[in-house]
């Protein structure tokens, strides 16, 4: 197989001084139409902050409420109640 006229393979080539392209873009921009960097925060990201917050556990009641829960005398209506009233008092 012949190929021809492919072009060839050109020597090392000079090195071009790079320009500065971003300097062009700040410099076509008024300073009017620059606009400030804004973050804003959601409501999930609130909420999940607040669990840094918590204090720490109290190991003997984990353990005393665990030993109620397998026993299948923890869940009762007062308790449920108990426990969505003061988790809407904390939000």
């Amino acid at each position: 197989m012949i190929v021809n006229e492919t072009g060839g393979v050109q020597g090392p080539q000079p090195i071009q001084p790079q320009r500065n392209v971003a300097g062009a873009y700040q410099k076509a921009a008024p300073d009017s139409a620059r606009k400030a960097d804004k973050a804003e925060i959601s409501t999930h990201a609130r909420l999940l902050s607040k669990l840094t917050e918590v204090e720490d556990v109290r190991q003997e009641k984990v353990a005393d409420i665990r030993a109620q829960i397998e026993a299948g005398t923890y869940e009762s209506d007062e308790k449920l109640s108990a426990a969505v009233d003061r988790l809407l008092e904390d939000l």
